[in-house]
């Protein structure tokens, strides 16, 4: 993980943006509140395992929805 962001969404219900990081390239990663919730000790600069699928709608840039992470 390079860099997290926590957000609060309108149902006061805590989230996460974090941009992943290889030896290649840069991603941004969303966690919605029922990923989070298991993943609260998220920490930068650790290596994680995440499994997700690629959302990509017109011009945006391809995220990836974290469905779940491991510390690898």
């Amino acid at each position: 993980i390079k860099s997290k962001k926590d957000v609060q969404t309108s149902k006061g219900e805590w989230m996460c943006i974090i941009k992943l990081k290889d030896s290649f390239s840069e991603i941004e990663a969303v966690l919605f509140p029922r990923v989070y919730a298991k993943n609260t000790n998220l920490s930068v600069n650790q290596v994680y395992q995440v499994y997700g699928r690629v959302d990509k709608e017109g011009s945006r840039k391809a995220q990836i929805i974290v469905e779940e992470m491991k510390l690898i």
